[in-house]
């Protein structure tokens, strides 16, 4: 059996690939909770979620009060950039990612994880560059992913590349829109 192992540590997670009776297994760990989602041809993202969301324990569901009250971090689009980040009044972390993006795909764990955090002192909402050319150009995203702070609905910070939740918290903490 042959096993490679990549390990993300400054993101707190860890892809695993490992071959099996000929059949490739990706396995996604988050050490902060040590549960595991294995994908294979046999078995869809939505039942892996699902079996995972089953076998969590108590102590897993004891936010979960929490979470049902937050709603999920808020897609922008071109249309609704204006209204959902300029006009906001509270500070806003844009993250700018791509579908095509390894590290975008691990930071919405870490920007999602940051936003249960926070508990609505800052606002975060994600951008697809793909369906936003206009909002790529005026703001020079030129690295994914990328993230863009504002506050009263002006650009005050912004930062490209993938980084743990206590870095970005650091930074956030550093700009002042987060304590």
């Amino acid at each position: 059996m042959n096993t490679t192992s990549i390990a993300q540590s400054r993101l707190a997670m860890a892809a695993i690939s490992t071959a099996r009776n000929g059949h490739a297994t990706r396995a996604i760990a988050c050490r902060a909770d040590n549960r595991a989602l294995a994908l294979s041809s046999k078995q869809s993202v939505a039942q892996s979620v699902a079996s995972l969301k089953r076998s969590s324990s108590a102590k897993h569901t004891r936010g979960a009060s929490r979470l049902a009250v937050r709603a999920a971090v808020t897609d922008v689009t071109q249309v609704t950039f204006e209204e959902e980040v300029i006009s906001a009044s509270e500070p806003v972390l844009v993250d700018f990612w791509a579908t095509w993006c390894g590290p975008c795909k691990l930071m919405h764990m870490v920007v999602k994880g940051l936003d249960q955090d926070l508990g609505g002192s800052v606002k975060v909402v994600k951008c697809e560059t793909d369906t936003s050319p206009d909002l790529v150009e005026k703001y020079q995203v030129y690295g994914l992913p990328a993230l863009l702070v504002f506050k009263d609905g002006e650009l005050v910070a912004q930062r490209e590349g993938a980084m743990n939740k206590v870095k970005l918290a650091q930074w956030l903490q550093e700009l002042g829109v987060a304590e």
